[in-house]
């Protein structure tokens, strides 16, 4: 990083961050520069009334009267000079008899303007009191009367606009004028602040810009959500809740991580640091536990920042000391006693705050060791490295560390020596995630919000469906699926072409054959006239009535297992009725004709033959 490199990006950046500085330090002035106008008014110091009038300068000579207008014009500035200097004003100080005031005061006080460069002069005077500042501006037009022909030899002055008081409060134009100035004074002092800020104590303005001025990789950006960090939502949820920018900007960088550290090694372990405390490295950590979990990976979360230990606040709402490192490190606990279970994927070793409890030695490092072989991932939440330098003896046991920077809080040297402290160390720099960002700038995450459970989808499906119309005896649909239109028997085996139905298999079909022939529901729904009734097909051959003993027993045997099954719904029951007689021996022919014939369109043979019990392979077109 360039320390003498000036970014006016990120001055501007600076600028805009401090901008309540800026207006606060601005109006700041202006309310210093009321007060001190109010109390140089209420001593007097400043005036209240303004004594105004207006003055021709003649070039009458003293000796022969006459009058020439451009040499008159000429001794306009000539005349507002002599108005000002220190012999007139000092004189007519004397004349109006005047206490306490110089001619410093009166000059300071006296404002002589030139009328479009004619020879007409306007002069202002501002004082405290009405009749002495009337006083005073006449006896300045008579001692300057007296002196214009002993200093310019000649001329004299003749009175437009005799003086006249004129109240004005808050002290008059002069007045104003310092308020604006105390106002100015206060904005260059702002910026004054902001730039040796800016320059002294340069933060992260832009995390794009974290690669070209630190060189490390970013792997996320959580955004700045004050109102979801301070709720009482719980990091583990049985509710899915995807919706949220900060969960997905985790889950886009646990997925990133996953991907680095993938290779021969299956077991992985890594802690979480930054260049000062407060930056959030204990939140980043639990995030992206939770996050590593939810892609079925065993985590093992570990609190080892033993200054501010506070992982076990997250996800417990008390801490059992029997449950924890400070237990496990004094020998007062089995590693499986101190490792608390959270889900299936998520395991916590939390730790509680004592004094000189836990030290980053041999000892600690060897429970550590233990608890690799078991976890995909070891995270490990550590102090701040610019605090305490022994996090870098967990090189030791770890293969990787991830920074954490916040968003411009950090001074971007420290941010710097931590770097060059983890790069000496020897380990293995995965990147930076920048935390309370306020820019996003379309960073996307890799994950879209997670799908409800299975079950429930489907019972949010069925709910958005309409409902669907009762199905008379001679109609069959899939469960679920309200029919459209009439559908021939051969669209309900093997259904849609363009894969929206499911296809049955052989047995699957010949099932829902045998139970469709010996229900009657093959037939399409326009046909409610009864079986007897029904025309025999010209196509069909004879009738064969010694054969319908032999299928009876078939059909009834096939459907009382296709009921058992449950692949489709029973039809539905006609109100009770008078018993019907037994049905006749050539009804049960025609069943089983029926049965030969749809068996015949099915497999395209009049011989069919599968072994019983048995499933045959699908058939791909």
């Amino acid at each position: 990083m360039n320390q003498d490199e000036i970014r006016i990006g990120d001055l501007l950046s600076t600028l805009l961050k401090r901008w309540k500085l800026l207006v606060g330090l601005t109006v700041l002035g202006f309310v210093i520069g009321f007060v001190l106008n109010s109390i140089s008014f209420v001593r007097g110091n400043y005036t209240s009334y303004e004594i105004y009038c207006s003055v021709a300068v003649t070039s009458e000579d003293a000796t022969t009267g006459g009058h020439d207008f451009n040499l008159a014009e000429d001794m306009t500035e000539a005349t507002a000079y002599l108005m000002t200097s220190y012999r007139v004003l000092s004189a007519a100080i004397d004349e109006a008899e005047v206490i306490s005031v110089t001619p410093q005061d009166v000059a300071s006080n006296l404002s002589i303007r030139r009328y479009n460069d004619t020879q007409i002069l306007e002069m202002t005077l501002w004082w405290t009191n009405a009749d002495a500042g009337v006083e005073l501006m006449n006896s300045i037009l008579n001692v300057t009367r007296r002196m214009m022909p002993l200093t310019l030899m000649q001329g004299s002055l003749m009175e437009i606009d005799a003086p006249a008081a004129y109240f004005t409060p808050g002290g008059g134009g002069y007045v104003s004028i310092r308020w604006w100035i105390t106002g100015l004074i206060g904005l260059v002092l702002g910026l004054g602040i902001v730039g040796i800020e800016f320059l002294v104590r340069p933060t992260l303005m832009d995390p794009k810009s974290v690669e070209d001025t630190l060189g490390l990789e970013m792997l996320g950006i959580i955004p700045r959500d004050v109102p979801y960090f301070q709720s009482t939502k719980e990091l583990l949820s049985s509710e899915p809740t995807g919706n949220s920018s900060i969960e997905q900007n985790f889950a886009a960088a646990a997925y990133i991580l996953c991907n680095r550290l993938s290779g021969k090694n299956k077991n992985h372990c890594f802690y979480i640091t930054s260049a000062e405390d407060g930056e959030g490295k204990s939140t980043v950590a639990a995030n992206l536990a939770v996050q590593i979990s939810n892609l079925e990976r065993h985590v093992l979360l570990v609190d080892l920042n033993l200054r501010n230990p506070s992982l076990g606040g997250m996800f417990l709402q008390t801490v059992d000391y029997n449950r924890t490192l400070n237990a496990l490190y004094k020998g007062e606990a089995t590693v499986q006693d101190a490792v608390v279970s959270l889900t299936g994927y998520l395991d916590l070793l939390p730790a509680v705050l004592e004094r000189n409890a836990v030290n980053l030695d041999g000892a600690l490092f060897e429970f550590l060791k233990q608890m690799i072989p078991h976890y995909e991932y070891i995270i490990v939440d550590t102090p701040s490295i610019g605090q305490s330098s022994d996090v870098l003896r967990l090189n030791e046991i770890a293969e990787a560390a991830l920074m954490v920077i916040r968003y411009d809080t950090v001074p971007m040297p420290a941010i710097q020596e931590a770097i060059d402290k983890l790069d000496k160390s020897g380990i293995r720099i995965l990147g930076c995630i920048v935390n309370a960002s306020k820019q996003m700038r379309g960073f996307r995450s890799w994950q879209s919000p997670p799908p409800p459970p299975p079950a429930d989808t489907a019972m949010e499906a069925d709910e958005q469906r309409p409902a669907i119309p009762q199905q008379s005896d001679a109609g069959w649909s899939t469960p679920g699926q309200a029919p459209e239109e009439p559908r021939s028997v051969l669209d309900e085996l093997i259904g849609d072409q363009d894969g929206k139905d499911k296809v049955l298999s052989d047995d699957e079909a010949i099932d829902a054959l045998l139970q469709m022939g010996a229900e009657g529901s093959w037939k399409q729904p326009q046909e409610d006239a009864p079986a007897q009734d029904e025309p025999e097909p010209t196509d069909r051959p004879q009738e064969q009535p010694e054969a319908a003993p032999v299928q009876e027993p078939e059909v009834k045997e096939e459907q009382q297992v296709y009921q058992t099954v449950g692949a489709a719904p029973e039809p539905e029951q006609a109100p009770p009725a008078a018993p019907q007689p037994a049905p006749e021996p050539d009804e049960e022919a025609r069943r089983a004709e029926r049965k030969n014939a749809l068996l015949e369109k099915l497999n395209g043979t009049k011989k069919t033959g599968r072994k019983a019990g048995g499933k045959s392979k699908p058939k791909h077109g």
